[in-house]
């Protein structure tokens, strides 16, 4: 069995930009219809204006658009759903703005 929370928290500079990677093989691997989304603190979605890009897969590893523009301080949730046969599963991991 897998835990839906892929990675322990990881922690980005206010300037920086940063793709994340999911290696999907723990949960039986990857088919299709790969998505990633980003949510503020509050639950907002703030993809359209914190995400820059589009996922990408190669080998059962998706690889993130680039997190940006995050505020020092705060805790955003990231999530990366994608579909296996007839299932569709959804990781998602913290991320920490820091100076």
């Amino acid at each position: 069995m897998t835990t839906r929370r892929y990675a322990g928290k990881k922690w980005q500079g206010t300037r920086e930009k940063r793709a994340y990677y999911l290696d999907t093989t723990p949960w039986g691997g990857y088919d299709s219809d790969e998505a990633v989304t980003l949510i503020s603190e509050s639950g907002e979605d703030i993809s359209d204006t914190h995400l820059e890009g589009s996922p990408s897969v190669v080998n059962g590893i998706i690889t993130t658009p680039l997190v940006k523009d995050l505020a020092a301080g705060r805790k955003y949730t990231i999530h990366i759903s994608w579909k296996r046969g007839d299932n569709v599963n959804d990781a998602y991991g913290y991320i920490i703005g820091e100076d």
